[in-house]
């Protein structure tokens, strides 16, 4: 569930090496070309803090696209939806290990109560974006 989810990225963050950049992805996907994968990181500005590929689902219209495969996953307005949030799930995710990007990652998914890890990355703390390459 959602608790194992999180505590698995953690597990990662504490014990793996996450220098640079770590990509973590689920069991059932495949990157079928990471050189393809690695340069479409190009698509969004530098100072990104977590991106994901294959993201599904409606993207708010907040949500600022920045080429025809990417687009910023930025704090959703909850005044006109409460519930509101933009999940996407977390097929292939990539974080930052170095400054404070991973800091500010473990603190969205430390918050409680606990919600999907994708959910969180909408979070205004985070320069989070999607890309969605085949």
């Amino acid at each position: 569930g959602i608790s194992g989810l999180i505590r698995s990225n953690f597990n990662i963050m504490d014990n793996l090496n996450t220098e640079g950049i770590t990509l973590v992805v689920e069991d059932d996907f495949v990157v079928r070309d990471m050189k393809k994968l690695i340069l479409s990181t190009h698509l969004v500005p530098d100072d990104w803090d977590v991106l994901r590929w294959d993201c599904y689902g409606t993207q708010p219209p907040e949500f600022e696209w920045l080429s025809e495969f990417s687009f910023e996953v930025g704090p959703l307005n909850q005044t006109f939806c409460a519930p509101c949030a933009y999940c996407g799930g977390t097929h292939a995710v990539m974080w930052r290990g170095d400054g404070d990007s991973l800091k500010k990652l473990r603190d969205v998914w430390s918050q409680q109560p606990y919600n999907d890890i994708d959910c969180r990355l909408s979070d205004p703390s985070l320069k989070s974006y999607c890309i969605n390459v085949g």
